[in-house]
């Protein structure tokens, strides 16, 4: 059970009274901020004090216009409070239920999660863990209004491409981005990729835009262990794969694949709800696309460290790491790196989750070479 004050706070800074970015194209984490120090244990104090630390860069809420469909905003990145107020609308249309609004809608949203550095997803995974169902529906929204859809014949005839190959991912992530780099480049001026910033947000663009096909390719080349049964189990070996590739990137601290850390523990939260169906499993092959395109965007970092935690990693370990975590005024990725990092390592057992997060405390973000 969600504690009162904390819903208290999610209602307030909700895109009821804050817009879902600021500063152009920067995305709105006051709401997964606020839910990470809570899942992290932080008192209401200390949440307030990052509040306090954050609110200043955020813009009151747009006003509505009606100029345009619902269909017309799709990914257009304009009018987002009539996107939400649709999205609104399809949540009473389903009796406020929240499995019924995704297996509604997100049949039409889970090709496009890499819009705005796949914020929406993220937005809604943080919103499902901790069951605030109007942020939720401020997520979906926001995934409408950054989509970037990955439309091809091989995912329409196969959704579940992923898990059908052979190869080692890591092998085939580094393949692609020798393979489709220069031509990423090469569309870089495209009078379609015009509206998106000249960064990593166009570059994804042009990969789902112009190679969907090669990009599906990879994907489904990529070889899944035999264990492996659920979508629940997929979707975590997803995130695990982007948990080792943040560890083993030599570029320590990459911005951008720690995006892929928190979106893909997002994912998670929306499969379990979804369950084992073919829209789990065209999720996370869409998850596991926006992933390498990510790896290929952020010009492929060899995946050559070799870093480690050396202490006896425990409880005592973590609740060390947390209280180090909570001292500093750090940005707010950090903080929920660090909490999904300890609730695999609680939860999985994975490796990688001390030295990730150790990663993210001791370097600055990296954006490139």
């Amino acid at each position: 059970m969600t504690a009162q004050w904390l819903v208290e706070l999610l209602d307030k800074y909700s895109s009821k009274n804050y817009h879902i970015e600021y500063n152009g194209f920067l995305s709105n984490h006051m709401i997964h901020g606020i839910i990470a120090l809570y899942k992290l244990a932080a008192d209401e104090k200390r949440i307030q004090e990052f509040i306090k630390f954050y609110t200043h860069k955020l813009r009151d809420p747009e006003a509505i216009n009606d100029e345009y469909t619902i269909e017309d905003l799709k990914g257009a990145r304009i009018s987002y409070p009539k996107v939400v107020n649709y999205y609104r609308g399809v949540y009473r249309d389903c009796n406020n239920d929240m499995k019924a609004v995704l297996e509604k809608v997100w049949p039409q949203l889970c090709d496009g999660i890499g819009g705005s550095a796949i914020h929406g997803l993220i937005h809604l995974g943080y919103a499902l863990s901790v069951e605030h169902d109007p942020s939720a529906i401020d997520g979906l929204a926001y995934t409408h209004h950054s989509h970037i859809p990955l439309v091809c014949d091989r995912f329409n005839k196969n959704p579940a491409i992923f898990g059908q190959g052979n190869e080692n991912p890591l092998s085939i992530a580094q393949e692609m981005g020798e393979k489709l780099t220069d031509k990423m480049f090469s569309k870089v001026e495209d009078e379609l990729m015009q509206k998106f910033p000249n960064n990593l947000q166009r570059l994804i663009a042009i990969l789902h835009t112009f190679y969907p096909e090669e990009v599906l390719e990879f994907v489904g080349r990529i070889q899944v262990p035999k264990d492996i049964k659920t979508c629940l189990d997929l979707a975590y070996y997803a995130l695990h794969l982007s948990l080792i590739v943040y560890v083993k990137s030599a570029r320590k601290n990459d911005f951008f694949l720690l995006h892929g850390i928190t979106s893909g523990w997002a994912l998670t939260k929306v499969v379990k709800i979804l369950g084992d169906c073919d829209l789990s499993r065209r999720s996370i092959t869409a998850y596991m696309a926006t992933l390498l395109t990510v790896y290929v965007g952020q010009l492929s970092p060899k995946l050559t460290s070799t870093d480690e935690v050396k202490d006896d990693v425990n409880e005592e370990w973590w609740e060390k790491i947390t209280e180090e975590l909570l001292a500093r005024e750090l940005d707010e990725h950090v903080y929920k790196l660090t909490q999904v990092c300890k609730e695999l390592w609680k939860d999985r057992g994975w490796p990688e989750c001390p030295t990730a997060a150790r990663i993210a405390l001791d370097h600055s973000f990296k954006f490139e070479d």
